[in-house]
């Protein structure tokens, strides 16, 4: 029957490689599905690689909302804006990229924006890139909740409880090692 409905439709591709059709898509899922974190957390990454969740961009090109900028910063809101630039997603952004940075012995600079929506890198050893999908995905489950008062002490806080859950798994040093170890919570 699947057959069937996949003929009659043709073989259509997501939505989401057709927006982004550079991408290496087999790379970005296997990341999401390598991720050490909880389901929802997950959940959420999957929302944003997929572009799924309703930005005013989007809501504005269905006619949902009179305007497309953000409410907080006035800046045209699409889902990096809201995780990297809005409030103090600057901040948070900034010690994301300094901590990816120590873990790949690497300037915060070659850490792109794009990694938040297309990871579509791969790290050896995979400790290493699993640590930095651990990160990748912590920051944009904060900053894709429906608080947009949140501040960096407040995502810091929120890195210690995933940290130490994570920590309290079975085969942790399996998925990320000792890496996550060498964050910096307390340096802001």
């Amino acid at each position: 029957m699947h057959n069937m409905i996949r003929v009659v439709s043709g073989n259509r591709e997501m939505c989401i490689t057709q927006l982004q059709p550079h991408a290496k898509w087999i790379a970005v899922w296997k990341n999401l599905h390598e991720t050490p974190v909880p389901d929802t957390s997950r959940a959420a990454w999957y929302k944003v690689i997929h572009d799924i969740i309703p930005t005013n961009v989007r809501l504005h090109k269905i006619r949902l909302t009179p305007t497309d900028s953000c409410r907080n910063c006035g800046k045209k809101y699409t889902i990096e804006q809201r995780i990297v630039d809005c409030g103090e997603g600057v901040q948070m952004w900034t010690w994301t990229k300094k901590q990816i940075a120590q873990i790949l012995k690497t300037d915060p600079s070659n850490i792109p924006e794009s990694w938040i929506t297309c990871p579509q890198f791969t790290l050896w050893p995979p400790q290493r890139n699993r640590a930095v999908l651990w990160l990748l995905t912590n920051i944009t489950t904060f900053r894709t909740q429906s608080q947009s008062n949140l501040t960096l002490q407040d995502f810091l806080e929120f890195l210690k409880r995933t940290s130490w859950k994570l920590h309290q798994t079975a085969r942790r040093s399996a998925k990320v090692g000792d890496i996550l170890a060498t964050l910096d919570f307390d340096n802001i």
